[in-house]
């Protein structure tokens, strides 16, 4: 999911989290397994394979991942 900064993205990362998330300003603090990870605007959130969420910074994301339809 792309961290766009709207309450209904944030509403969403949170009701399908197992751990703390939080918002500072515009970005969103996430609680890994690695500890607390800052997610700016437009850094993709992924899901590891525990149900964990941890922020992607786009430049990774797009050469790491493929886009499906």
């Amino acid at each position: 999911m792309l961290w766009d900064g709207t309450q209904e993205c944030y509403d969403t990362l949170t009701s399908q989290s197992n751990r703390e998330i939080r918002l500072e300003g515009k970005a969103l603090v996430i609680k890994t397994l690695e500890g607390e990870m800052r997610a700016p605007v437009g850094h993709y959130i992924i899901k590891g394979i525990k149900g964990e969420f941890y922020p992607c910074d786009p430049e990774i994301f797009a050469q790491t991942y493929e886009s499906v339809d």
